[in-house]
């Protein structure tokens, strides 16, 4: 719990702080420890924290004392607007970095989840996929190879061919393109 010390005519003076205060040559103690005589004496309230109003980017909220509301105290916020143009500029920065990252990330969930379909077979087309499948026909061609075993999208492990192999991983490069052109 956290208190506040009024003026003599009832108006917010200070937030008390935690710890002693000396109060006055009898008195050293917490607000908390205070008895209600010694409270109304003293003029001190509990201050019920509040939380601050929703604001935009382009405004700050300070807490501005505090105030008796339904009979209680509470904080009171102040609302300030923005006006520097050189920090406007920098939240402006800040603010479309931030939706470029939103879309380069919505935009990596769709390449992830790319699959293409040879034949009756459909294979993962995401980025990973992509150098696996280049990697594996290197490697076929190097070993004059035809096919090779391959773990398809629904992880049921098939036997590929070559240019099932290769058609995969030209419908995945192309789809992925495609969706980097939208973007």
């Amino acid at each position: 719990m956290k208190y506040a010390k009024l003026n003599e005519d009832g108006t917010f003076d200070n937030e008390i702080g935690p710890g002693n205060i000396e109060w006055d040559a009898t008195h050293f103690c917490s607000a908390s420890n205070l008895t209600e005589l010694e409270a109304a004496t003293f003029r001190v309230v509990p201050l019920f924290e509040t939380d601050p109003p929703k604001i935009n980017e382009y405004q700050l909220v300070e807490r501005d004392g505090a105030e008796k509301v339904g009979g209680q105290w509470r904080y009171k916020w102040k609302i300030v607007d923005i006006t520097d143009p050189a920090t406007i500029a920098q939240i402006d920065v800040k603010k479309a970095a931030a939706i470029r990252e939103s879309k380069k990330a919505q935009r990596q969930a769709i390449v992830d989840a790319i699959t293409v379909v040879v034949g009756e077979k459909v294979f993962d087309g995401d980025e990973v996929s992509q150098g696996r499948m280049a990697r594996a026909l290197i490697a076929l061609q190097f070993a004059n190879l035809s096919s090779t075993k391959w773990t398809l999208a629904n992880n049921e492990t098939v036997s590929v061919t070559v240019p099932e192999l290769s058609q995969a991983l030209i419908l995945s490069g192309q789809r992925q393109t495609d969706i980097w052109a939208l973007s």
